[in-house]
């Protein structure tokens, strides 16, 4: 009997999906709306922690590159340029 039910409802959702009715979703318990708010404010807040590591780490990284280039007696680089010509330097640091 269950296993027919979950058939049905999967049914009814991919009908109801091939017209354009929006996402269904199909779980064995409600999830509280409160709970779901919460996650997805704790998932904007690592967001914008991971963002603030990430403008620090560039910032670092062009203040260490700033003084290599005073030592060599080169020209230094706005930060704005030097984070343009970077941006993956942080996904792929190891």
């Amino acid at each position: 009997m269950k296993k027919l039910f979950i058939i049905a409802v999967l049914a009814v959702a991919s009908l109801t999906a091939s017209f354009g009715f929006g996402r269904i979703e199909v779980s064995t318990r409600p999830i509280d709306s409160r709970q779901r708010d919460q996650q997805w404010m704790q998932s904007q807040k690592n967001q914008r922690i991971q963002q603030q590591r990430r403008e620090q780490w560039q910032r670092e990284q062009w203040q260490m590159e700033q003084k290599r280039r005073t030592r060599r007696h080169e020209q230094s680089q706005s930060y704005e340029w030097w984070v343009q010509h970077h941006k993956r330097d942080y996904d792929n640091r190891r």
